[in-house]
């Protein structure tokens, strides 16, 4: 996964992974339907940085349904947090996430 977010960030943003955090954070909030970040932890915003990276450079989003982003949603606020047993059990379930992930590595 990590190989194929820095050759997404090299192809896209000519290795500029500045720019690629930027707006791929940009992205993944519209795609998903975050009007703004109000009530949303420090770490829980760190968590949505850096998972926007994986989100655009590996998952379709855009093609989700509402729940599978809300899900997704949850998903990230959770890696934000403490709990870390929760966000295992989230992404456990969440199964479009890994039916996009396992399409974009056979």
């Amino acid at each position: 996964v990590s190989l194929a977010i820095t050759h997404f960030i090299n192809k896209t943003f000519n290795g500029n992974r500045n720019l690629a955090i930027e707006v791929c954070k940009r992205k993944t909030k519209k795609e998903l339907g975050i009007k703004n970040l109000r009530g949303w932890s420090i770490y829980e915003k760190l968590a949505l940085q850096q998972w926007s990276l994986l989100i655009q450079a590996t998952l379709t989003p855009n093609t989700w349904r509402g729940y599978e982003k809300k899900q997704l949603i949850k998903l990230i606020k959770a890696k934000g947090n403490e709990n870390e047993h929760n966000f295992i059990l989230l992404l456990q379930k969440h199964q479009r996430l890994w039916k996009d992930i396992t399409v974009k590595f056979k």
